[in-house]
């Protein structure tokens, strides 16, 4: 939706592959336009680290690009899964940083670069972490929470199926 700060919104709470392919898909109709939307994106994942999304960014730059619209920045932002299952007070430093960015992309038209990297933690976790975070995987405490959302949305039966591993 257009706002009347020419920025376009997009406002779902849980946007779905499907639905970030159509919101795309429908910016066709602005392509080559004079005056377009200015154009700022966030990409949050589940995956604590944030460079499992890194790939989206350049892409989004360049649709801004095409779009003929300016573009602002994007928030990459990993480990949302479990911000819903915190209490708010937990997340109210990320919330807070968030409110920040907000009002320097609308004062600045784009967001702070400096903001945006203290976000983006971390990126990636270091080497030295890897046994710690196997180990932790192999608990069964970790698995509980993926365990009731595979059966919640009746996928558990499947979760160890490998479709495309070749028969022995």
């Amino acid at each position: 939706m257009l706002g009347e700060d020419n920025w376009l919104y997009l406002n779902v709470a849980r946007v779905r592959e499907s639905a970030a392919k159509a919101f795309i898909e429908n910016l066709a109709a602005y392509e080559g336009g004079e005056g377009n939307p200015r154009l700022a994106f966030v990409v949050q994942s589940g995956f604590p680290e944030a460079h499992h999304s890194r790939f989206v960014e350049p892409y989004l730059e360049k649709l801004a690009a095409s779009l003929n619209s300016t573009y602002g920045g994007t928030i990459i932002k990993g480990g949302c899964e479990a911000l819903r299952l915190q209490p708010e007070a937990f997340n109210q430093n990320l919330f807070d940083k968030l409110g920040e960015l907000g009002v320097d992309l609308a004062h600045e038209e784009k967001f702070d670069f400096g903001q945006l990297m203290q976000l983006r933690r971390p990126e990636r976790y270091p080497r030295v972490f890897a046994p710690q975070i196997r180990l932790v995987l192999k608990l069964q405490v970790s698995q509980s929470y993926r365990d009731y959302q595979l059966k919640k949305n009746g996928a558990y039966r499947d979760c160890n199926a490998r479709p495309y591993k070749p028969n022995e």
